[in-house]
């Protein structure tokens, strides 16, 4: 009897095991399919743009600064180059991040300082939001015929203003504090791969 238990045991986990390994196997080709579908979007993307970032105020552009974004394979990450740049000279800032995937198929933008945010596409866009300090920020990079457009606001999460109806769902609207924009234009055809470490 302990005999027949023993070997009932035996084949329910070998069954387990071979039904998990499809499953395996399936997680695996999605992947794979998912990385050449993410590979040949990227081609397009891929070079040095630039162009000028207009900081907006309610009525007018307040402030004009140099803006570059540099987009390249990196073969040794599974991984493209995200690197903006802003200013010149001494003022410059540079963000060397990386877009890539996470084990569980998440598209982001890794920061390489901890933080990722999450990235989803609609058609040639490209979407971030994430929120910091009481601030929701969105950013949406679209490439057209004339270049990538990109496209940044800024929503203050304090104080929302509240309203509905008696017997309803109330709706909460947030104040936006902040836009910005640029139309970046490829100014070299092709980033070359970067090298590995």
């Amino acid at each position: 009897m302990i005999f027949r238990l023993r070997m009932l045991a035996v084949g329910l986990i070998l069954g387990t095991l071979m039904l998990a390994m499809p499953s395996t196997q399936s997680r695996a080709i999605a992947d794979e399919k998912a990385d050449a579908k993410l590979e040949l979007l990227m081609r397009a993307w891929i070079g040095t743009w630039a162009g000028v970032l207009e900081i907006h105020d309610t009525d007018k552009v307040k402030l004009n600064v140099p803006m570059q974004l540099e987009i390249a394979p990196i073969p040794a990450e599974s991984a493209w180059s995200w690197k903006l740049t802003y200013g010149m000279g001494e003022k410059k800032q540079v963000r060397d991040y990386r877009l890539k995937r996470t084990a569980d198929g998440e598209l982001v933008i890794d920061e390489q300082n901890g933080i990722l945010l999450r990235v989803d596409r609609f058609g040639p866009q490209l979407i971030t939001e994430f929120e910091i300090a009481g601030s929701c920020i969105q950013t949406r990079y679209r490439l057209t015929d004339a270049g990538i457009r990109f496209e940044l606001t800024s929503t203050e999460r304090a104080k929302p203003l509240t309203s509905g109806p008696e017997k309803g769902p109330k709706v909460e609207s947030f104040r936006v504090v902040g836009y910005q924009s640029a139309m970046l234009q490829k100014i070299r055809p092709k980033a070359k791969p970067t090298p590995k470490p």
